[in-house]
């Protein structure tokens, strides 16, 4: 009898180790993340400065949006192109809509294809300075979706501007 006692104490212990360290590994594990790089630029008045729209610690991106704002009296919206992390998968429509303050930025590959993993550059944005101070050109929204068409969580970091 005694001998039932312990082999049950020891796959009860043995279960609740594999539990515990199930769950230690999940909430360890790197989460995906879409940032603004750099997080703090120094710029000039009337100089254009660049952003970059990364991802990093990402499984399966199919397509992305971004929809990033800024203070329109400090900063103009220069130019916007297409990063090359989907780009490395195969062929991806790109494009974005912009506004005095905003600009939503969009991109998905096509056909029949796996997303892309790991990290990478999804868009470079160009602003130009227009006046002294300080602002944040902010992620209001965004949306990560994988190759099964399902929402992929994730957070966002925005960067500072000082001119």
């Amino acid at each position: 009898m005694n001998y039932k006692i312990i082999v049950a104490a020891i796959v009860i212990g043995a279960l609740l180790v594999g539990t515990l360290s199930y769950f230690i590994w999940l909430r360890s594990a790197p989460k995906t993340l879409v940032f603004l790089y750099p997080k703090e630029i120094s710029a000039n008045v009337n100089g254009n400065f660049t952003v970059f729209i990364n991802v990093s610690h990402v499984s399966d991106l199919y397509g992305w949006q971004v929809n990033l704002e800024w203070n329109s009296s400090m900063l103009e919206l220069a130019n916007i192109t297409e990063g090359p992390f989907l780009k490395s998968r195969g062929q991806t429509f790109f494009s974005y809509t912009p506004d005095k303050n905003r600009v939503a930025i969009y991109c998905t590959l096509q056909g029949n294809v796996t997303g892309v993993s790991g990290e990478g550059t999804l868009a470079k944005v160009e602003f130009k300075v227009k006046q002294h101070g300080t602002c944040t050109i902010q992620i209001y929204k965004s949306y990560l979706v994988n190759s099964m068409e399902k929402e992929i969580s994730h957070s966002v970091s925005n960067c500072r501007v000082h001119a």
